[in-house]
């Protein structure tokens, strides 16, 4: 890869092997199995030296995510396709997200990248904090205020990085002026070299994982598993890392007023020079079917992380989860999640609770609709608490009217004390035969007109060994316009 701005080029050798084994004893009631896998990659960079004494040069990441906080995040693939120019989706600040979580698997940074779309104003009051994960679920906060620098050539905001070893790091807009909307191209993760002219540095990745798993029936209701799994990581700069997991399972078809199931897991991680971390849950689940129209299922789980043997966090969760056929051409389902936290150094706990109900109803055999209902209302108490509550409503209608046809239409209203948003979607599928396939697409949002996209995928398999795949996209946001097509021959011999 070569940048033709900075002058810079990366370099990537990659190498992976897995070996998979599996047997199955006593007719079936006992079955093993077995893998092992090993993967290399080195990577070289070189660039220039600029006013500094240094040169900044790429860092793999492995993964990115974004969302409205740490516990919520989404995989946002599109931050990381190397495309700086088209929007990801993803987008921090006012009505928008706040985290961004990089999965580093310990490779260390100086400097995090945030590109942002053309004819965003400049962003200015902006504050962010630093955490990391081991797990990319529970985080650790490494510092507040990091010094951000916006490139106005670049389109880029620059936000210097503490040397921070982590699998999972995590950028937290902690603060920003009125208004401020930075809506997202791409991520970039850089580390300085320090030289005269031009400066090159050589990264090496090994990891190691082993995987083994037993199931056992020893009676017609009865059945039991285990799994264990092992990774080691070892990169070059940085620590070495071992994770290692156990979970089990008990499950009993009793009847079909009860059939209950206990799990266990627990997962250890160990990077050197780190205190150990390690989470542990316990879990019991039942599943009832007392009416030939009525399922419902219902469970506890509670989960412990330590900290170099301290304990950090404490979350108990229940569930509840019913589903019914109402009318014949009516069904209902009603799901209820309330969760309770405490995270033991700062000694703040939270309370969520979830209730979302689906009526989906055959208009008639050819047409059927959906109405979805969600409230969730959490509350935080420390040194200040928080209420939050947050209401969605969509409606999903299908309209199949033949075997080669189908449409769709979605529209949701979400609203909360920050404001309200509205999204619709259209959607065409046709296949008029089995080899050909087509698939058209509009999506808006906000307040219809705000941001707009077209898309379209054509299928079309030409013969026995040939492929023919397409896609085209056009969005509109704000004044702006931007559009991709692309498209892949596929032999196969």
């Amino acid at each position: 890869d070569e940048d033709k701005v900075s002058g810079s080029r990366t370099t990537t050798w990659d190498q992976f092997g897995r070996l998979e084994a599996a047997c199955s004893l006593w007719n079936g009631r006992l079955s093993l199995s077995a893998s092992q896998q090993l993967s290399y990659t080195r990577t070289e960079s070189e660039g220039p030296v600029g006013p500094g004494g240094y040169a900044l040069l790429p860092v793999a990441i492995g993964e990115a995510r974004w969302g409205a906080g740490c516990t919520d995040l989404s995989p946002a693939p599109s931050l990381l396709d190397g495309d700086r120019q088209r929007p990801a989706g993803p987008e921090l600040g006012e009505g928008g997200g706040r985290c961004v979580g990089l999965r580093m698997e310990f490779r260390e940074a100086d400097v995090v990248c945030l590109y942002l779309e053309a004819g965003v104003p400049r962003a200015t009051g902006l504050s962010w904090n630093l955490y990391r994960s081991a797990d990319g679920r529970s985080w650790e906060l490494v510092r507040e205020a990091l010094a951000c620098l916006y490139r106005e050539e670049r389109r880029c905001l620059e936000i210097e990085l503490p040397r921070t070893s982590a699998r999972w790091l995590l950028l937290e807009l902690a603060e920003w002026s009125p208004g401020t909307r930075l809506p997202l191209t791409e991520v970039e993760a850089k580390r300085r070299a320090w030289g005269v002219g031009r400066v090159r540095t050589t990264d090496r990745f090994r990891s190691l994982r082993t995987d083994l798993s037993v199931h056992l029936t020893p009676r017609p209701r009865w059945s039991c598993s285990y799994a264990f799994s092992r990774s080691r990581s070892m990169p070059i700069p940085g620590p070495d890392t071992v994770d290692q997991s156990h979970a089990a399972t008990l499950s009993w078809t009793g009847s079909r007023w009860c059939s209950p199931t206990l799990s266990f897991n627990q997962t250890e991680g160990k990077t050197q020079g780190e205190p150990r971390t390690l989470s542990r849950s316990y879990s019991l689940s039942v599943t009832s079917s007392p009416l030939g129209t009525l399922d419902a299922s219902g469970g506890f789980t509670r989960t412990d992380t330590f900290r170099g043997g301290r304990r950090q966090s404490t979350t108990n969760t229940l569930n509840l989860y019913l589903t019914a056929q109402v009318l014949p051409d009516l069904n209902a389902s009603l799901t209820l999640i309330h969760t309770r936290s405490r995270h033991y150094p700062s000694g703040v706990r939270s309370r969520d609770t979830t209730a979302r109900l689906v009526s989906t109803v055959r208009v008639t055999p050819k047409y059927t609709a959906e109405l979805t209902y969600e409230c969730t209302r959490t509350l935080t108490r420390g040194e200040d608490t928080a209420r939050t509550t947050a209401h969605r409503l969509s409606l999903c209608s299908t309209w199949r009217p033949s075997d080669i046809l189908l449409t769709r239409a979605t529209t949701s209203w979400s609203w909360q004390e920050a404001g309200r948003t509205y999204n619709t979607s259209y959607g065409i599928w046709w296949a008029p035969t089995r080899r050909l396939q087509l698939n058209l697409r509009y999506t808006s949002s906000g307040d219809g007109s705000s941001s707009r996209t077209w898309s379209s995928f054509l299928s079309w398999e030409i013969g026995p060994h040939l492929s023919l795949k397409l896609n085209a996209d056009r969005a509109e946001a704000d004044g702006r316009t931007s559009w991709s097509v692309s498209t892949r021959l596929t032999a196969r011999f």
